[in-house]
């Protein structure tokens, strides 16, 4: 629909705000908490930097302390951030600079995350939704985001690769055990930033198509009229 496609890439740069124009953009709409992976996210973003990549972090915080490390980690890895928030309908207003020297930045947290009615629209300026979470039953970000043509990298657990075909509608990735039991975000890191490479080193034709394969999956398996 034409309504879509004006819509399609708008939210990548917002005037005196951010900008991720040009960038591969990877979003993360979970709640913020040990456990979902931010972290780990942003370990995997330091090694991807080269390769024009950004990451958009958007939940309410449940963990003040959790919230300010992804913080501190990207001011002491030399990850540019900024900190915003939903104004309206139509844009995002800034909370913080960050470490920011201008709006061309690495990381955006988008705190107090995004309504129903924004998340749709902001989805269309996505290139990639990443959930590398440690523990998860199902997830409905994952489906959502598939739903809007959004392919998603994710770790293999739980009801994860019941809603993602691994190499044809999104990635998934190992647990990161230490010991076959530990939780260990060096791993973690590691198996997401691998996933990831993936991803990266498609063509935007190539990512749109997978979206596309993914938003079919989804429709067909895990839409709640079949």
């Amino acid at each position: 629909p034409e309504a879509v496609e004006n819509s399609r890439g708008k939210f990548r740069e917002v005037e005196n705000v951010y900008d991720l124009a040009g960038k591969i953009v990877i979003f993360a709409p979970h709640a913020i908490v040990g456990g979902k992976g931010h972290l780990e996210l942003l370990m995997a973003l330091k090694q991807l930097r080269s390769k024009n990549v950004a990451v958009v972090i958007s939940s309410g915080v449940n963990d003040t302390t959790y919230y300010n490390s992804l913080k501190e980690y990207c001011q002491d890895n030399g990850l540019t951030y900024r900190v915003v928030r939903q104004q309206g309908l139509g844009t995002f207003s800034l909370v913080d600079i960050g470490n920011s020297y201008d709006s061309r930045v690495d990381v955006v947290f988008v705190e107090g995350g995004m309504d129903i009615k924004m998340l749709p629209t902001f989805y269309l300026s996505v290139d990639i939704m990443a959930l590398p979470t440690y523990s998860e039953a199902f997830s409905l970000s994952l489906c959502e985001a598939q739903i809007m043509g959004v392919p998603v990298v994710a770790t293999r657990i739980g009801g994860m690769p019941d809603a993602i075909v691994d190499g044809e509608t999104g990635v998934l990735f190992e647990l990161g055990l230490r010991d076959g039991y530990w939780w260990d975000s060096q791993m973690q890191a590691q198996n997401l930033q691998d996933a990831l490479a993936k991803f990266i080193e498609m063509t935007s034709g190539q990512r749109i198509e997978m979206g596309k394969r993914a938003r079919r999956f989804i429709v067909d398996n895990h839409h709640p009229v079949n």
